[in-house]
């Protein structure tokens, strides 16, 4: 199976192998997918903020969504 493998003509994983590794692309490619999102998200909010002419109500805005209040129960 080794001599297979190395020569190209067969897998030199096994079944469950083959599985984890898969399931790690998969997994690298959701958290791609997330960072991508986040990315997304903070290029939104810097827009928006761009948009505020007036240097005090940017300020307000920047405070509120970069340093929200913390939530205490």
């Amino acid at each position: 199976m080794i001599v297979d493998a190395l020569l190209g003509y067969g897998e030199a994983l096994d079944c469950y192998a083959m599985k984890l590794m898969d399931n790690d692309i998969e997994k690298a490619r959701i958290e791609r997918e997330k960072q991508d999102l986040e990315n997304q998200k903070l290029a939104l909010m810097l827009d928006t903020i761009k948009l505020i002419e007036n240097p005090t109500e940017r300020t307000e805005a920047m405070a509120k969504l970069f340093n929200p209040p913390i939530k205490t129960t």
